[in-house]
């Protein structure tokens, strides 16, 4: 499973990192870098379902409503951690089971973030 992960040659993991930090920049980001296109096709998916309202909206109120709606709905927040949580090995959901409130919010944050960074790819309606 790890050999299919995408490398992140900027991130480094050092002694000093936490292990909440170096859980995030060995396991959490080359996933979320590999899930990019499904995280987005699932969000667009999510969208639609929602009668679209998301695509009607002008360029200025896409982020405000992407984070009103990642605040409140809690249904979606939990599948979007499923897909990286069903990507660990073993060892890796081991390690999270032992941290999981934590990475669960990093988690929650970067998906968020790459998200946010990329609303224009949201947009495309196919």
């Amino acid at each position: 499973m790890k050999r299919n992960r995408p490398l992140i040659p900027n991130i480094t993991s050092n002694g000093s990192q936490s292990d909440q930090e170096a859980f995030q920049n060995t396991t959490l980001r080359p996933i979320l870098r590999g899930l990019h296109e499904l995280i987005i096709l699932f969000m667009s998916d999510y969208f639609r379902q929602k009668k679209g309202r998301f695509f009607k909206l002008t360029e200025v109120e896409k982020p405000p409503y992407l984070l009103k709606v990642f605040k409140t709905d809690s249904q979606l927040k939990l599948h979007l951690r499923a897909m990286v949580v069903g990507n660990f090995t073993v060892e890796e959901f081991l390690r999270y089971v032992d941290i999981k409130i934590a990475i669960n919010k990093r988690m929650n944050e970067i998906i968020l973030k790459r998200l946010l960074d990329s609303i224009n790819e949201l947009s495309v309606k196919e």
